[in-house]
C-alpha cells in the first residue's frame, strides 16, 4: 500500500493491512517477521494483554516500540468497565486494561517502558438521560456494549448505570451533562 507523497518524502514507510484479529494474525504470522512499531489504540482489551504484548514484543525489531493508548486506572472508562463487569455480556472484552496493568506487564518481563502523557477530553452524555432520545440510546449501547440497553436491561441495572453516569458527570452552565474521560500512552521499547 502506498502512502501520500508528503509522508513518503519524510520516511521510508511500508505496511500491510490484515483484516483479521490479533489472535488470528499471530496464528498465521511467522515468528521471524519483525516490526518496528506495534500500536494498540484503545483496543488492547480485546484479548489478554499479557499474551498480546508478549507476542508482539517477540516480533519487535531491535529498537522497535509498542505504543498503547489506554484509560488511566481511575478514569471514566475503567470505572464503567468495573461497574458493568459480570452484569452485561462484554463480548470479547477480557478486561479494560489501564496504564497500571501495562506497566506491571512491562516490569514483570523486564521491558523498558515509558508513560508519555495524559489528556482529558469531554463527552456530552445529556441525551442519555432523555429516554426518548435515539442518540442517547446509541450512546448507552456504546457505553454498555449492549444493543438496545434501555429496552433490554432490567430496571435495577438500568437505574444503577444511570446513577453511575449521573455521579460521574458534571453539569455545565447550559444544563448539559458531560463526562471527562482521560487517556494515557504507554510505550514499551525493545
Amino acid at each position: 500500500m502506498s502512502v501520500p507523497q508528503p509522508l513518503s518524502d519524510l520516511a521510508e514507510i511500508s505496511f500491510e493491512w490484515h483484516n483479521t484479529t490479533l489472535e488470528q494474525f499471530i496464528g498465521i504470522s511467522p515468528k521471524l517477521e519483525r516490526f518496528d512499531l506495534v500500536h494498540f489504540v484503545a483496543s488492547l482489551y480485546y484479548m489478554d494483554a499479557d499474551k498480546a504484548l508478549t507476542e508482539c514484543y517477540q516480533r519487535l525489531s531491535s529498537g522497535g516500540a509498542i505504543f498503547c493508548t489506554i484509560g488511566p486506572e481511575e478514569s471514566f472508562y475503567p470505572k464503567l468497565s468495573r461497574k458493568l463487569y459480570g452484569k452485561v455480556d462484554l463480548g470479547s472484552i477480557h478486561k479494560f486494561y489501564t496504564e497500571v496493568d501495562i506497566i506491571n506487564i512491562a516490569k514483570k518481563n523486564d521491558w523498558k517502558y515509558e508513560e508519555l502523557w495524559r489528556t482529558q477530553y469531554t463527552v456530552d452524555i445529556t441525551s442519555c438521560f432523555d429516554e426518548s432520545s435515539q442518540e442517547g440510546g446509541f450512546i448507552l449501547d456504546f457505553l454498555t456494549h449492549r444493543q438496545e440497553f434501555r429496552n433490554t436491561a432490567d430496571k435495577e441495572l438500568y437505574k444503577e448505570i444511570m446513577d453511575f453516569l449521573n455521579e460521574e458527570s458534571t453539569t455545565k452552565e447550559n444544563g448539559n451533562k458531560v463526562v471527562k474521560p482521560e487517556i494515557t500512552a504507554v510505550v514499551i521499547y525493545k
